[in-house]
């Protein structure tokens, strides 16, 4: 088909028909919600708010002002007062930022009782460190609280690598911050919901589910909801106040308007490209939040990525593919271009600063000091898939050492093993990140491990005696774990090289010895 049919928002009821040679779908991502605030199936939510209207400035005004105030810091909101105490907040765009800031800055009125909860947000990726760590730096007597849906922050990055999720989580905490670990949410807490429900209390970094507490109507300032329902691993639900929530849970692809007609990426429900941006129809083309790419580690496979940078790459792509589609150009330019983007992720959080480039396939292996005091803190994640880098997170850093992680993430180099990676310095992988490629071998020849503490551990691997001795038998397991590929033969001298009078057992000393002469 090269028909589209499009609806009237204004008149629901209106329709009409327009052809078609290329077709760019762009619908973008829709935050998820509790219920509140759910957009229709076909609208484009982050375009425009209807209620926000920018505030005519005078002259005089505009002078004293930066051109970044101007287009961002004068609105005017149609009904603001239900931005306020008990109202929900998901970010998107400006406009959604605009009426969190009215909701952060509304006073309590004459009379008012004061509310002491919360504001609590929902999540535990990215999103949720920037907010928190804006409120933090713009309202510190703000009392704040963290659910995490898991039972860590950034838990897509360190799952494997909790110490480092709580080098972050210490920023928090350490500035008043409470955390919920492991609650799911599951509904809002409405404003005419009374009874007796348990709630959280305790140790900013272990909040736990209290005894059931009397909750009578909520102050009629509350509009929206007088704070969010969660429920823990075991099923049960607690009630947590809230002056305000804000959904930090993510967003969805919206595609709804080609639902069942183009191919999705089944993990993410993100339309299926190809390199140069082509659907699974022809003359179709989707770019930006709705759209998932070729995954850039694993063939066939497709990689969503709701990035700013990533949307503004397959515009250029898509827009170079449909020319050389009808004969204006060539395409592959555009194409390489998207085959050599590299996913990455950045954020300045409080006093620390990190970046991520590639993907998080693979071994995860932690490389330089999470715990060091009094110095800049410099330490990085590498993911590693079958002895090759693919992706690698750095905190801290100077410009040349952030400089050099897109350059990793694109030529993906290989090592020897996670273990020599590990033990490397970090220093010197972000000079030469190829440091550890091993080399090319010859016919008969094997990489030998010859890190004594690696020698060590291999040897006490096979339960050396109560003399620190090894069966003569056992020296070709403890040699293949270090490297060794040889033929029974090639076994046989090594043996009788270390046990020429035939005792049957051969001590550490003389297997080191031997070994790394």
């Amino acid at each position: 088909s090269s028909e589209l049919f499009l609806r009237s928002t204004a008149a629901p009821d209106t329709t009409t028909t327009v052809g078609f040679e290329q077709l760019v779908i762009a619908t973008g991502s829709r935050p998820r919600t509790l219920g509140v605030g759910e957009a229709p199936p076909f609208a484009a939510p982050g375009l425009w708010h209807d209620d926000l209207k920018a505030q005519v400035l005078s002259t005089e005004e505009e002078k004293g002002l930066e051109d970044h105030e101007v287009n961002y810091q004068h609105w005017e909101i149609e009904g603001a007062e239900k931005y306020g105490f008990g109202s929900v907040h998901t970010l998107r765009d400006v406009g959604d930022c605009e009426k969190l800031v009215r909701a952060l800055m509304r006073p309590e009125e004459d009379g008012q009782e004061t509310c002491f909860d919360p504001v609590v947000i929902v999540g535990g990726g990215l999103l949720t460190s920037e907010v928190v760590s804006s409120l933090i730096k713009y309202c510190p007597d703000l009392p704040l609280l963290v659910v995490f849906p898991s039972d860590m922050l950034y838990p897509h990055l360190f799952s494997q690598h909790e110490n480092i999720a709580q080098v972050y989580e210490r920023q928090m905490t350490k500035n008043g911050v409470k955390i919920a670990r492991g609650y799911e949410a599951v509904r809002l807490w409405g404003v005419d919901e009374v009874g007796s429900f348990p709630t959280l209390d305790g140790p900013a970094t272990s909040l736990q589910a209290t005894r059931p507490r009397t909750f009578t109507e909520a102050q009629p300032q509350f509009k929206q909801s007088r704070g969010v329902v969660l429920k823990a691993s075991d099923g049960e639900q607690v009630w947590l106040g809230a002056r305000l929530t804000i959904l930090a849970l993510g967003a969805e692809p919206s595609t709804g308007l080609v639902s069942g007609a183009l191919e999705t990426d089944e993990a993410s429900g993100a339309i299926k490209v190809d390199a140069s941006c082509a659907t699974s129809w022809q003359n179709v083309w989707a770019i930006g939040d709705c759209a998932a790419m070729p995954h850039p580690a694993q063939d066939s496979a497709s990689l969503h990525w709701p990035h700013a940078e990533a949307a503004a790459t397959m515009a250029r792509v898509a827009a170079g593919s449909m020319v050389a589609a009808v004969g204006e150009g060539d395409a592959t330019a555009a194409v390489a271009s998207l085959e050599a983007t590299v996913p990455h992720m950045s954020s300045k959080f409080l006093d620390l600063s990190w970046n991520f480039y590639g993907v998080t396939e693979g071994e995860p292996v932690l490389v330089g000091d999470t715990h060091a005091v009094g110095t800049i803190r410099l330490f990085a994640v590498f993911w590693v898939v079958s002895n090759t880098i693919v992706g690698v997170f750095l905190e801290g850093g100077t410009p040349e050492q952030v400089a050099m992680l897109p350059k990793i993430a694109t030529e993906k180099p290989k090592i020897i093993n996670a273990k020599k990676l590990k033990k490397a310095s970090l220093e010197a992988l972000l000079k030469d990140p190829h440091m550890l490629t091993p080399p090319e071998l010859g016919v008969g020849e094997f990489l030998a491990e010859l890190d004594v503490d690696e020698v060590l551990l291999a040897f006490r691997k096979v339960h050396p005696d109560s003399k620190g001795r090894v069966k003569t038998g056992q020296l070709g397991e403890i040699m293949t774990e270090l490297g060794a590929d040889w033929d029974e033969e090639e076994l046989g001298e090594a043996e009788q090289a270390m046990d020429p009078t035939g005792s049957g057992s051969v001590n550490y000393e003389t297997f080191k010895s031997w070994w790394m002469n």
